[in-house]
């Protein structure tokens, strides 16, 4: 993908297609500007097993690895550029607070063993085009084996989750009063007005359009896949926005009272992985509304 627009068909392929693997594409001097924005909004600190699925394809061109400025002046190396590079892409991402897995960052210049007229250079063969090609899908093999990986490792563990929790005992009157304190406290959250003044800031973050525009969208009911607009998708994009900003703090604490009863707990009783359980389960329902 090198268009990196969100878009409804994206966001199922990043958050409900576990069996696919996202590769987005982008020049070497400006990468990742082009998919940051976009995954400020699935790579959160929440997101569980959607790092896995996602890669960075970094296409160079000629001389740019060798131009690359490192802390010590310009490398004037292809292999030393490209390292650096792929380091400063990395750091953009941890500036954002985005987990890109650094491993998932590849690059792959297909033109790098020809000359301006597109003929094979006289000191490379082949077998050396074949090589490089090679090296990057066994990288993009490795992350689709990696992704199988995560996936299994989760299984089994909500597999023994389930054993612990289909042999663990009866409450004790001690974790019962732990389970009814927790009770209230998650019943008190349910009736805050944490949607206060929704509407208007609802408002304020609509997209605005041409009138032209804005009519032949309504024209067509609010999607005009010609032009790549759809309104229902944009206002999703905006409540979630809304709605994550306004409710982290009172997600902290709700995770704060299941970690409460999951330090509480005997480890005969069940609670422990309950409570691992329903955390995953706040996190997850906190980014993907």
């Amino acid at each position: 993908m090198d268009d990196a627009r969100d878009r409804s068909d994206l966001s199922d392929y990043i958050r409900s297609c576990d069996d696919s693997i996202c590769l987005f594409a982008e020049q070497f001097m400006t990468a990742p500007s082009n998919i940051s924005e976009l995954l400020k909004r699935y790579l959160t600190q929440e997101s569980r097993d959607i790092d896995t699925k996602l890669a960075l394809l970094v296409l160079p061109r000629k001389g740019e690895p060798e131009d690359v400025i490192s802390l010590d002046g310009k490398v004037e190396d292809r292999e030393k550029g490209i390292e650096v590079r792929k380091n400063q892409i990395h750091d953009a991402f941890a500036k954002e607070n985005i987990k890109f897995i650094s491993q998932n960052i590849l690059f792959y210049d297909a033109l790098q063993f020809y000359d301006h007229d597109h003929v094979l250079k006289p000191y490379y063969e082949n077998d050396d085009v074949i090589s490089d090609k090679t090296h990057v899908l066994d990288s993009i093999n490795k992350i689709i084996y990696k992704r199988e990986e995560a996936l299994l490792k989760e299984v089994k563990k909500h597999e023994q989750e389930f054993e612990i929790i289909k042999s663990g005992g009866v409450l004790n009157p001690h974790e019962e009063k732990l389970i009814d304190d927790l009770k209230k406290t998650i019943e008190a959250y349910r009736n805050s007005k944490f949607l206060s003044n929704f509407n208007n800031k609802y408002k304020n973050h609509l997209k605005s359009y041409h009138v032209m525009v804005f009519r032949a969208i309504n024209n067509r009911f609010g999607t005009y896949s010609l032009r790549g607009f759809d309104i229902y998708f944009d206002a999703s994009k905006v409540s979630e926005y809304l709605l994550r900003d306004k409710l982290i703090e009172l997600k902290s604490e709700i995770i704060g009272a299941l970690e409460l009863v999951e330090q509480n707990a005997s480890d005969s009783s069940g609670l422990k992985p309950i409570m691992q359980i329903l955390k995953e389960q706040v996190d997850e329902y906190f980014q993907k509304p």
